[in-house]
């Protein structure tokens, strides 16, 4: 079966210009708020539940198995890099997405505020370096964040300033351009 590949420019000129305009649109929203405690109600209380927990979260540490050389220990480095990966995850793909859908939900400006919160700490992170999706082996970290920041991004938006959204936004493309390198460009489906 041949899967052709898109016309950009089609894409492109596809692309809406108001946010939220990722897998929830700016249009439907107070139709999706009216289902929250109906057809979306288990749904809805688990993400709400999930966001609740994040309030209480710390901030997050960058990856600490950076320290550890590759090639002097590997399994060290290893087991380390397992441990992060578990840890990060409950901040980016748990907490930061769980707050701004509850924030897109409800209006409530405590969740905007923790997910910024969060969000500009990891947003500090060198999309090229330890968090890299090109860290071969080591890419677990880097592909939550280019997963979750343009979401997050995309629903915090309006309670974001533009000078947030400037630094959000060079970030989340730097990693989509990192992704981009490893997933898109050496594939063979772009032979």
């Amino acid at each position: 079966t041949e899967f052709p590949f898109p016309i950009i420019e089609q894409l492109i000129s596809s692309i809406k210009p108001h946010h939220p305009r990722l897998i929830f649109d700016k249009n439907d929203i107070n139709d999706i708020r009216s289902t929250l405690m109906t057809t979306r109600k288990d749904g809805w209380l688990a993400v709400k539940k999930m966001a609740d927990e994040s309030l209480d979260l710390d901030m997050p540490e960058p990856p600490w198995y950076a320290s550890i050389s590759k090639e002097d220990d590997y399994n060290t480095r290893r087991l380390e890099y397992r441990k992060y990966f578990r840890y990060i995850r409950k901040y980016v793909d748990e907490g930061m997405q769980s707050l701004a859908l509850a924030w897109l939900m409800t209006g409530e400006q405590k969740y905007a505020d923790k997910a910024k919160e969060l969000l500009f700490v990891v947003v500090e992170w060198d999309p090229h370096g330890i968090t890299s999706s090109n860290e071969i082996g080591f890419d677990e970290p880097g592909l939550s964040l280019a997963r979750t920041m343009h979401r997050v991004y995309d629903w915090l938006y309006d309670a974001l300033s533009e000078e947030e959204r400037a630094i959000i936004r060079d970030n989340v493309i730097e990693r989509t351009r990192d992704t981009w390198n490893r997933v898109g460009l050496k594939r063979p489906f772009m032979q």
